[in-house]
């Protein structure tokens, strides 16, 4: 009885515990990835990184949007190194999805703030190639706006920048809906996540890539769907023909057409 009972307090203790996510690292080096991408801007500007955009200690840590064309399970982001870092420890990734009209950020694996998202590995290197791969793959439904973002508790991360704004964009999480260069409306440096994802300053990317499966409806799925579709179909004319017919004065069963006609005088 002592055992079940230890066995059931651990049960509810892990039922209210807060969810912990913890990503890794499965690929590192100098390749771009090439397959099970779902999103991506993998074209390198080489260009110089910008103090209050491009590094994971950020007032505002920074963030790329992308949209998917068609449901998907999330499950790796990789990211290229800057080749600029202090380095970093405490390294965050957050997956949300974002209201376009308000730039808000819904969190889909933790939360916002210091400690959001899921604590991830910090790469050997700052300018290689990195794939994290998420604790729990996130389901992400085509045409909706999602957010990456990276910050670090300490040192900092830069991210490399892609040569053209072709997707969606890059972006810092700002505690307000506007963009300012000096750090107004930003959180504190290492501070975590904004609850904004506001575009930054610069017409450009990160080098990115969003990778996964897409979600394709199992054939015994569709073969329900299919069945149920006919069985309501057969119901509705089941119904039909089963409305009570149409009676004339007291008779119980209706008149034929033709001996209506003679009764009022029609051939």
């Amino acid at each position: 009885m002592k055992t079940i009972s230890l066995l059931c307090g651990a049960l509810v203790v892990l039922a209210i515990a807060p969810r912990a996510y913890a990503g890794t690292i499965v690929y590192e080096g100098g390749t771009a990835p090439n397959t099970d991408i779902l999103a991506s801007q993998l074209t390198d500007s080489s260009g110089s990184l910008l103090p209050n955009n491009d590094y994971t200690d950020n007032g505002g840590p920074p963030g790329e949007l992308f949209t998917v064309s068609q449901n998907s399970l999330l499950e790796d982001i990789t990211v290229l190194g800057g080749d600029s870092w202090g380095p970093p420890s405490g390294l965050h990734l957050l997956i949300g999805s974002v209201d376009p009209s308000t730039d808000l950020v819904t969190p889909l694996n933790g939360t916002l703030g210091k400690e959001g998202g899921e604590a991830v590995p910090t790469p050997a290197n700052s300018n290689d190639y990195v794939t994290y791969q998420l604790a729990t793959p996130v389901a992400l439904t085509a045409g909706t706006e999602y957010v990456f973002g990276l910050y670090s508790d300490t040192q900092w991360y830069g991210l490399a920048r892609s040569a053209t704004n072709t997707t969606a964009g890059s972006v810092n999480f700002n505690d307000t809906n506007t963009f300012e260069n000096n750090n107004s409306g930003r959180p504190s440096k290492n501070d975590g996540f904004g609850e904004y994802a506001v575009l930054n300053s610069g017409d450009y990317e990160y080098v990115f890539a969003a990778q996964g499966v897409a979600v394709v409806p199992e054939p015994a799925s569709i073969a329900l769907f299919g069945m149920g579709a006919i069985g309501l179909i057969l119901i509705g004319g089941r119904r039909r023909r089963e409305v009570p017919p149409t009676t004339f004065g007291r008779d119980a069963h209706p008149t034929p057409a033709s001996a209506r006609r003679s009764a009022i005088g029609l051939s």
